[in-house]
């Protein structure tokens, strides 16, 4: 049994729409309501977009090495210090201030997906690999990294790519994919990957696909986000259904009986 508190309006929340959550190394809270920015250090909430609109947008973020926060927005690539915003975008190297996925690697760069394609930031330029490096297409929705250190990246209409440094794979519905539209994706301890879509969950273990939806035990098949804990259960919020969890055997669900706001 899980121990379910609201945040919400009346709490301090600016909307009751949150589409993104976000906790940094200090465990500070950065909520994404609706595009409106707020963090929340356990007692009070700081709304960032109130003074800021180049945060307006859905911006998904990531924590380096040094604290910063970096933030993908509609507005290009954002970093906070601490103090004050550094936007970098198309006037300094980044091929398209619509910037929808964001990750770090070992070293430090930064990878984020663009209509133009994959590209990556060391701090000082931006290299992009597109259409001509193998990408056929759609928009990068999410990228994670392996414990190997290949990259891979959920699109919009083509499924995922793997990139491993030199070459890009192609992993769609030809192979077993339930959608070629990948909502979340996440990178279990076994290496599998998971990702989210409209008709269902897959997971990709580097060879097959296996296929979850709601007739495989889920709440229901359109699944949105989804997140693997410390124990390796998968989640998965489905859309006005509430949340599945799966131990590897079962799912178990979670609905406005359990306390969810839904």
């Amino acid at each position: 049994s899980f121990n379910i508190q609201y945040l919400d309006v009346a709490q301090g929340l600016p909307l009751s729409y949150v589409s993104e959550l976000f906790e940094d190394k200090s465990g500070n809270i950065w909520i994404n309501c609706k595009g409106v920015i707020v963090k929340y250090n356990g007692r009070s909430f700081v709304n960032f977009t109130e003074k800021n609109e180049l945060l307006r947008g859905h911006p998904q973020m990531k924590e380096d090495n040094q604290g910063n926060i970096w933030m993908a927005t509609r507005n290009g690539l954002l970093k906070y210090n601490g103090k004050f915003f550094i936007q970098y975008d198309t006037l300094g190297g980044l091929p398209h201030n619509e910037v929808t996925a964001i990750e770090l690697d070992k070293e430090g760069n930064i990878w984020v997906g663009t209509p133009k394609g994959l590209t990556k930031f060391d701090g000082t330029k931006f290299y992009t690999y597109s259409k001509e490096h193998g990408m056929k297409g759609g928009w990068i929705t999410v990228i994670r990294f392996d414990r190997l250190g290949q990259l891979w990246c959920g699109t919009t209409d083509v499924g995922l790519y793997c990139f491993n440094g030199n070459s890009l794979v192609n992993i769609s519905k030809k192979e077993g994919l339930l959608d070629n539209v990948v909502h979340a994706m996440e990178i279990d301890k076994a290496g599998n990957i998971w990702t989210s879509s409209e008709y269902g969950a897959n997971k990709f273990d580097g060879k097959t696909v296996i296929s979850y939806n709601g007739e495989s035990g889920m709440i229901n098949s359109n699944a949105r986000n989804l997140i693997v804990d410390k124990n390796n259960n998968v989640w998965f919020s489905a859309y006005r259904g509430g949340m599945s969890c799966f131990d590897g055997k079962n799912f178990t669900w979670y609905t406005e009986k359990e306390g969810l706001s839904i």
